[in-house]
């Protein structure tokens, strides 16, 4: 099983906003408070919270999604909740 397969949208989304040559956290945030996502966002950041608590995500995947690499799943964990809780506040 694969982050891809399971939670198509959180793959996408970690793909296109942090990918080592274009990380975009604000963009990320910004794209999640859009009229299309209004509806989405709060499934979404329930699907991306499960792939961290979960562990669902290697590192060989996010080095695929975004061409940054982590030494530990440790690290990659610690990352991907940081993106997480960036993009979940408000302002």
């Amino acid at each position: 099983m694969t982050i891809a397969s399971s939670y198509p949208i959180v793959s996408k989304l970690i793909g296109l906003h942090c990918d080592a040559n274009a990380f975009d956290l604000d963009g990320f945030r910004d794209h999640l408070a859009g009229e299309k996502w209004k509806k989405l966002n709060p499934t979404f950041l329930a699907d991306f919270q499960k792939v961290i608590d979960e562990r669902l995500m290697t590192i060989k995947e996010y080095e695929d999604l975004t061409n940054e690499d982590f030494d530990t799943e440790d690290e990659l964990y610690e990352h991907l909740q940081e993106v997480h809780d960036y993009i979940s506040r408000d302002g």
